[in-house]
């Protein structure tokens, strides 16, 4: 039992470090190709005509031969080219912001729409279990508000 279990403990590392490795797709499919395309570096060079795309999966390829992180290399290409040059917003800092910022609207966006809805069918309940009958003639008193403005401005109109 203690050599199964050393031989797992031995080849658990492996394991975890071919699981871990990062590959050159994982890093340029997060990368804007700096030709000016819309396109990531992963898809940018599809055609094979593009020399910039062939450029940064280069230099991407020699960075991960250096044993630079994925992390690191996100900096490096955003210290030379922006940080708009990130395809994706990291998740920690203000890139968090935006990644949470639709979820967070969405949960208060509904949480007012139902507050808004319980409210208003609650009142109706309670109008329809008292009796009252409610009429609002508000088109009417539109009706006579933009009457009385038009027979003003027709005399006036009359008179000139």
């Amino acid at each position: 039992m203690k050599r199964i279990t050393l031989i797992l403990l031995l080849l658990f590392p492996l394991s975890a470090s071919t699981a871990l490795a990062i590959t050159l797709e994982d890093i340029t499919i997060n990368l804007r190709c700096p030709c000016g395309c819309t396109y990531v570096v992963a898809n940018c060079d599809i055609m094979g005509s593009c020399t910039a795309a062939e450029e940064t999966n280069a230099w991407v390829r020699q960075m991960l031969d250096e044993g630079k992180t994925d992390k690191e290399i996100y900096a490096l290409f955003a210290a030379k080219y922006g940080i708009e040059s990130i395809a994706t917003m990291p998740k920690e800092g203000f890139g968090l912001t935006l990644w949470l910022f639709p979820v967070v609207a969405l949960v208060i966006g509904g949480g007012i729409v139902y507050h808004v809805a319980r409210t208003n069918v609650h009142g109706f309940r309670k109008t329809l279990a008292s009796g009252e009958k409610q009429e609002h003639d508000f088109q009417g008193e539109m009706d006579e508000k933009y009457e009385k403005i038009f027979e003003e401005e027709f005399e006036r109109f009359k008179r000139s």
